[in-house]
């Protein structure tokens, strides 16, 4: 298989959608956490973290918000944290993928929930 075959470009094409629409966020197996949510967590100071849960638009913003928590919770690690307020916001774009053959409109729906972790100890 050569770079230029479009099954390999699609490929391609796909991961960097994947990458795109999801930046630095990756699913995580924190016990409790529904499936599908994935994280996104930032360094700001050095005890504190910009913390991002994406889920798909079928989530509730409270089971989205729960599970923001317990992340929260996970990243402190037993210590004592504060959190600042948590925002929700439903997400939609459409993204052109070409897949080789053309381009594709992609649709994705999704919810966030962010906020910010400070460690107190």
């Amino acid at each position: 298989m050569t770079l230029r075959s479009p099954l390999v470009k699609a490929s391609a094409a796909l991961l960097l959608l994947t990458i795109g629409l999801t930046g630095c966020a990756y699913q995580d197996e924190t016990p409790g956490v529904p499936p599908g949510v994935m994280f996104s967590v930032q360094p700001v100071f050095p005890r504190s973290y910009d913390l991002t849960a994406i889920g798909p638009r079928e989530l509730t913003g409270e089971a989205l918000t729960a599970a923001w928590h317990l992340k929260a919770r996970h990243l402190a690690a037993g210590r004592k944290f504060k959190t600042t307020g948590v925002t929700v916001h439903d997400k939609e774009s459409i993204q052109q993928v070409y897949t080789g053959y053309g381009s594709v409109p992609v649709r994705t729906k999704n919810r966030t929930v962010s906020g910010t972790v400070e460690i107190l100890q």
